[in-house]
């Protein structure tokens, strides 16, 4: 397959990860259906739909792992925060 002269470059994101954008993402996944016709779009733009949807890949894996971490981030302080202090209010009577 011949390299393509097209290059494609997704709009730039945003450095804030919302669960929106990773569902909106998600819903503008590819599907296959079904086509009563064939249509070719050519090599180049194969190439270029194949790139943005690496990209769109990478994105959403990209935002999955931040906001996993983050969750996780949020649970384990909202632990410590409620046994911070928890010694001295039970003993310090």
């Amino acid at each position: 397959m011949a390299k393509s002269a097209f290059s494609v470059t997704a709009p730039p994101q945003p450095s804030i990860a919302t669960r929106a954008e990773l569902d909106a993402l998600r819903a503008a996944r590819p599907r296959l259906e079904p086509q009563r016709a064939l249509t070719m779009d050519g090599d180049d733009g194969a190439d270029v739909h194949r790139q943005l949807n690496a990209q769109a890949e990478l994105r959403i894996t990209d935002l999955s792992h931040r906001l996993e971490t983050m969750r996780k981030t949020m649970k384990r302080d909202n632990g410590k925060a409620q046994v911070r202090g928890k010694p001295t209010r039970d003993f310090g009577r």
